[in-house]
């Protein structure tokens, strides 16, 4: 018997593991564009494109495993019952709850990594990728302005330089600073360059006029000067901002005095909570669902197509219903409860479905 179910375990491990690399690659060039049209945006390398991809994967890995667990199930119990393998697996004397115990103790491993994910993986990958992407908007794209083009550096900061030097300097600069909309600040220079002053950037621009233009008092003044250094520190905003709930981790989201966070649901973090224990479970959930449907009740020799299907159309409906929940809970946290419903249905109905005996025939109605 346990040949039998280590042999159920290698098939249903392999058809998982191959299940998520698709999903994975799949999911991933999807993001991909929105990241090469980042990086490209702002002139970053091949280096930052592969670690910014890398670092997406932990974020929706977490829902991955759950359908992939599941599709490897759904595959590997419907070949062998096409193979007649599950019919002499019975004939051993394997019951539908030994038959599906390989899957069951995928699914406790996919949940153990689910709340990994869930609760310290992710929330790292998220903080660490916003981070690298305010530094690659901070950076790259003050080192590789583009010549001949009016470039909008951040909200109402707006640089333009005519043409580029044989030397990487800049000609023709054109500053125009409008954050202060009652104080605009417009600064020309014959030339430039773009450089780093203690880990800031800086614009520092040669020969040149600044003005600078009092709304409430009708006044232009204008400053005439050889030599003028524009601060760019403006761009690094990353440490200053407020995290996304999805960026605190298990102890952030349990501490008596959470940090500050990105939201005006003050239940918010409490939402966030529910939401990853939800998906967590949905490893083991989803595996013991898949498992049931295709092995509980009584065996058809004809196949197990129509098996697959509703396999299929329940693991389906129960994911977008619980993605559907877990919006209303982020907005309201009493449907935290529906959720967890939603969570915990698929145990109840396995335990059901997987205790009724499939080795047993339909008894006889007695004679009348």
């Amino acid at each position: 018997m346990f040949m039998l179910q280590r042999y159920l375990l290698r098939q249903i491990l392999v058809a998982f593991l191959f299940t998520c690399v698709a999903v994975t690659i799949v999911v991933l060039f999807t993001q991909s564009f929105r990241l090469l049209s980042l990086v490209i945006d702002n002139a970053a390398s091949l280096g930052i494109f592969a670690q910014l991809a890398l670092l997406t994967i932990p974020t929706f890995i977490g829902m991955v495993l759950p359908i992939g667990l599941a599709a490897a199930i759904v595959f590997v119990y419907q070949r062998l019952a096409s193979d007649s393998e599950l019919i002499v697996m019975r004939s051993a004397g394997l019951s539908a709850p030994a038959l599906a115990r390989p899957a069951l103790w995928l699914g406790v491993a996919a949940t153990l990594l689910g709340f990994a994910l869930s609760f310290w993986i992710a929330p790292w990958a998220n903080r660490t990728l916003v981070g690298m992407q305010y530094k690659v908007k901070s950076e790259f794209s003050v080192y590789l302005l583009r010549p001949g083009m009016f470039n909008d550096i951040t909200g109402g900061l707006t640089f333009h330089a005519r043409r580029r030097d044989g030397q990487g300097g800049l000609e023709g600069i054109l500053i125009h600073d409008n954050r202060k909309p009652d104080m605009p600040v417009t600064i020309m220079a014959e030339r430039g360059l773009v450089t780093t002053i203690e880990g800031e950037p800086r614009i520092v621009v040669f020969k040149g006029q600044r003005q600078e233009y009092d709304r409430a008092k009708n006044k232009l003044s204008t400053l005439d000067f050889e030599r003028y250094t524009f601060d760019l520190s403006v761009l690094r905003t990353a440490s200053d901002r407020l995290p996304d709930p999805r960026e605190l981790s298990l102890e952030d989201l349990l501490s008596d005095t959470p940090p500050a966070v990105k939201t005006e649901n003050p239940d918010r973090l409490t939402a966030e909570l529910h939401q990853r224990f939800s998906t967590a479970l949905c490893g083991l959930g989803f595996a013991m669902l898949a498992a049931a449907i295709l092995l509980g009740g009584q065996f058809n020799r004809r196949g197990v197509t129509f098996r697959v299907i509703i396999a299929a159309s329940c693991i389906t409906l129960l994911q977008a219903a619980l993605l559907w929940v877990s919006n209303l809970v982020a907005r309201h946290i009493g449907f935290a409860l529906l959720l967890h419903a939603l969570t915990l249905m698929p145990f109840f109905l396995s335990f059901w479905m997987l205790g009724r005996n499939p080795m047993e025939p339909p008894r006889a109605k007695p004679a009348s």
